[in-house]
Protein backbone atom coordinates (compact mmCIF):
# COMPACT_ATOMS: atom_id res chain seq x y z
CA UNK A 1 0.00 0.00 0.00
CA UNK A 2 1.49 3.63 -1.35
CA UNK A 3 0.65 6.93 0.41
CA UNK A 4 0.07 9.51 -1.72
CA UNK A 5 1.07 12.92 -1.05
CA UNK A 6 -0.04 16.29 -2.25
CA UNK A 7 3.16 18.93 -2.79
CA UNK A 8 1.55 21.32 -0.73
CA UNK A 9 2.00 18.70 1.90
CA UNK A 10 5.77 17.86 0.84
CA UNK A 11 6.19 21.77 1.06
CA UNK A 12 4.84 21.95 4.48
CA UNK A 13 7.34 19.02 6.17
CA UNK A 14 10.27 20.29 4.23
CA UNK A 15 10.68 16.95 2.47
CA UNK A 16 12.69 18.78 -0.24
CA UNK A 17 14.31 22.01 -0.57
CA UNK A 18 13.42 23.43 -3.66
CA UNK A 19 17.00 25.67 -4.22
CA UNK A 20 20.33 23.81 -3.54
CA UNK A 21 21.52 25.69 -0.55
CA UNK A 22 17.57 24.99 1.31
CA UNK A 23 17.63 22.34 3.93
CA UNK A 24 15.12 19.69 3.99
CA UNK A 25 14.99 15.94 5.54
CA UNK A 26 15.82 15.16 1.58
CA UNK A 27 19.26 17.16 2.62
CA UNK A 28 19.63 15.50 5.87
CA UNK A 29 19.26 12.35 4.86
CA UNK A 30 21.22 11.90 1.93
CA UNK A 31 24.00 9.89 1.98
CA UNK A 32 24.04 8.81 -1.58
CA UNK A 33 27.55 9.35 -3.77
CA UNK A 34 25.70 8.12 -7.15
CA UNK A 35 22.64 10.36 -8.50
CA UNK A 36 21.24 7.00 -8.97
CA UNK A 37 21.65 6.66 -5.06
CA UNK A 38 20.05 10.13 -5.08
CA UNK A 39 17.04 9.41 -7.26
CA UNK A 40 16.24 6.31 -5.23
CA UNK A 41 16.04 7.89 -2.28
CA UNK A 42 14.29 10.97 -3.70
CA UNK A 43 11.30 8.23 -4.97
CA UNK A 44 11.07 6.31 -1.92
CA UNK A 45 10.46 9.75 -0.01
CA UNK A 46 7.94 10.99 -2.60
CA UNK A 47 5.90 7.46 -2.07
CA UNK A 48 5.97 6.27 1.32
CA UNK A 49 4.98 2.51 1.76
CA UNK A 50 2.84 1.33 4.62
CA UNK A 51 4.29 -2.27 4.29
CA UNK A 52 5.61 -3.13 7.74
CA UNK A 53 7.36 -6.17 6.51
CA UNK A 54 8.81 -3.91 3.49
CA UNK A 55 9.39 -1.21 5.96
CA UNK A 56 11.21 -3.59 8.51
CA UNK A 57 13.50 -4.98 5.53
CA UNK A 58 14.73 -1.63 4.23
CA UNK A 59 15.50 -0.41 8.18
CA UNK A 60 17.55 -3.62 8.04
CA UNK A 61 19.57 -2.63 4.95
CA UNK A 62 20.21 0.56 6.23
CA UNK A 63 21.14 -0.86 9.25
CA UNK A 64 23.66 -2.79 7.71
CA UNK A 65 25.35 -0.23 5.63
CA UNK A 66 25.68 1.82 8.95
CA UNK A 67 27.22 -0.54 11.05
CA UNK A 68 29.85 -2.37 8.64
CA UNK A 69 32.69 -0.46 7.12
CA UNK A 70 32.45 -1.21 3.27
CA UNK A 71 35.07 0.26 1.07
CA UNK A 72 36.66 -0.45 -2.13
CA UNK A 73 39.92 0.06 -3.45
CA UNK A 74 40.20 0.97 -6.69
CA UNK A 75 44.02 2.08 -8.22
CA UNK A 76 43.93 4.61 -10.78
CA UNK A 77 44.03 2.17 -13.61
CA UNK A 78 41.33 0.27 -12.88
CA UNK A 79 39.77 3.95 -12.91
CA UNK A 80 40.72 4.46 -16.84
CA UNK A 81 39.85 1.24 -17.72
CA UNK A 82 36.21 1.82 -16.04
CA UNK A 83 35.57 5.04 -17.46
CA UNK A 84 36.96 3.16 -20.97
CA UNK A 85 34.04 0.76 -20.59
CA UNK A 86 31.81 3.28 -20.20
CA UNK A 87 32.28 5.22 -23.38
CA UNK A 88 32.53 2.53 -25.62
CA UNK A 89 29.49 2.52 -28.69
CA UNK A 90 28.28 -0.94 -27.69
CA UNK A 91 25.21 -0.46 -30.27
CA UNK A 92 26.43 -3.06 -32.07
CA UNK A 93 25.94 -5.22 -30.12
CA UNK A 94 22.78 -4.53 -28.88
CA UNK A 95 21.71 -5.66 -32.71
CA UNK A 96 22.99 -9.27 -32.55
CA UNK A 97 22.52 -11.48 -29.64
CA UNK A 98 25.15 -13.93 -30.38
CA UNK A 99 27.79 -11.28 -31.15
CA UNK A 100 26.26 -9.89 -27.39
CA UNK A 101 26.76 -13.35 -25.63
CA UNK A 102 30.29 -13.65 -27.33
CA UNK A 103 31.52 -10.35 -26.56
CA UNK A 104 30.11 -11.02 -22.95
CA UNK A 105 31.35 -14.15 -22.56
CA UNK A 106 34.87 -13.33 -23.48
CA UNK A 107 35.53 -10.09 -21.33
CA UNK A 108 34.15 -11.76 -18.35
CA UNK A 109 36.07 -14.91 -19.17
CA UNK A 110 39.36 -12.40 -19.07
CA UNK A 111 38.15 -10.43 -16.09
CA UNK A 112 37.54 -13.80 -14.05
CA UNK A 113 41.45 -14.43 -14.75
CA UNK A 114 42.20 -10.87 -13.29
CA UNK A 115 43.88 -11.70 -9.59
CA UNK A 116 42.92 -9.05 -6.51
CA UNK A 117 40.33 -7.29 -8.34
CA UNK A 118 36.59 -7.31 -8.07
CA UNK A 119 34.44 -6.37 -10.75
CA UNK A 120 30.40 -6.25 -11.20
CA UNK A 121 28.92 -7.18 -14.23
CA UNK A 122 25.29 -7.15 -15.03
CA UNK A 123 24.30 -8.99 -18.11
CA UNK A 124 20.92 -9.79 -19.04
CA UNK A 125 22.33 -13.10 -20.99
CA UNK A 126 21.10 -15.54 -19.21
CA UNK A 127 23.22 -18.28 -20.89
CA UNK A 128 26.55 -16.05 -20.40
CA UNK A 129 25.86 -17.15 -16.93
CA UNK A 130 25.02 -20.65 -17.92
CA UNK A 131 28.33 -20.68 -19.73
CA UNK A 132 30.37 -19.79 -17.22
CA UNK A 133 29.44 -22.33 -14.79
CA UNK A 134 30.93 -23.20 -12.03
CA UNK A 135 34.55 -20.87 -11.38
CA UNK A 136 35.39 -20.00 -8.10
CA UNK A 137 36.53 -16.68 -9.24
CA UNK A 138 32.72 -15.22 -10.24
CA UNK A 139 29.86 -15.61 -8.12
CA UNK A 140 26.63 -14.71 -9.24
CA UNK A 141 24.04 -12.94 -7.37
CA UNK A 142 20.76 -10.72 -8.26
CA UNK A 143 18.16 -9.10 -7.11
CA UNK A 144 14.90 -10.09 -7.50
CA UNK A 145 11.26 -8.51 -7.92
CA UNK A 146 7.29 -9.55 -6.26
CA UNK A 147 4.55 -8.42 -7.92
CA UNK A 148 2.25 -6.38 -5.76
CA UNK A 149 -0.84 -5.22 -7.39
CA UNK A 150 0.71 -6.39 -10.88
CA UNK A 151 3.59 -3.53 -10.48
CA UNK A 152 7.19 -5.16 -9.77
CA UNK A 153 8.43 -4.05 -6.31
CA UNK A 154 12.15 -4.47 -5.50
CA UNK A 155 13.55 -5.11 -1.84
CA UNK A 156 16.86 -4.15 -3.31
CA UNK A 157 18.86 -7.22 -1.75
CA UNK A 158 21.60 -9.16 -3.21
CA UNK A 159 20.61 -12.51 -3.51
CA UNK A 160 22.79 -15.64 -4.63
CA UNK A 161 22.07 -16.89 -7.65
CA UNK A 162 20.93 -15.82 -11.60
CA UNK A 163 17.33 -14.25 -11.17
CA UNK A 164 15.28 -16.02 -13.75
CA UNK A 165 12.48 -13.68 -13.55
CA UNK A 166 10.82 -12.63 -16.40
CA UNK A 167 8.52 -9.08 -16.33
CA UNK A 168 10.44 -7.02 -19.26
CA UNK A 169 7.21 -7.98 -20.66
CA UNK A 170 4.55 -7.84 -17.71
CA UNK A 171 6.03 -3.89 -17.55
CA UNK A 172 5.46 -3.69 -21.72
CA UNK A 173 1.79 -4.06 -21.11
CA UNK A 174 1.13 -2.85 -17.47
CA UNK A 175 2.70 0.93 -18.88
CA UNK A 176 1.14 0.50 -22.56
CA UNK A 177 4.06 0.74 -24.67
CA UNK A 178 2.77 -1.15 -26.99
CA UNK A 179 -0.19 0.80 -27.18
CA UNK A 180 1.33 4.18 -27.37
CA UNK A 181 4.24 2.97 -30.09
CA UNK A 182 1.00 2.03 -31.95
CA UNK A 183 -0.55 5.20 -31.61
CA UNK A 184 2.40 7.26 -32.65
CA UNK A 185 2.71 4.89 -35.91
CA UNK A 186 -1.12 5.44 -36.95
CA UNK A 187 -0.35 8.74 -36.62
CA UNK A 188 2.07 9.05 -38.60
CA UNK A 189 0.37 6.68 -41.37
CA UNK A 190 -2.70 9.33 -41.41
CA UNK A 191 -0.12 11.97 -42.20
CA UNK A 192 1.37 10.06 -45.42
Amino acid sequence: MNFDIDRQTISDLGLFGYRKDEKSIFSFYNRAETKGGQELLQRLMWIPVADIELLESRQAEINFFFSNDISIHLVPRNIEFIEYYLKVDRSPLKNNVKDAYDGSLSIISALARVKGSLFFISSHLLEVAENLGQRDSISFNCFESRLIDSKPVYDFKLRSGVSKERIGMLIIEKEHIMEMLDGIIAQQNSLH
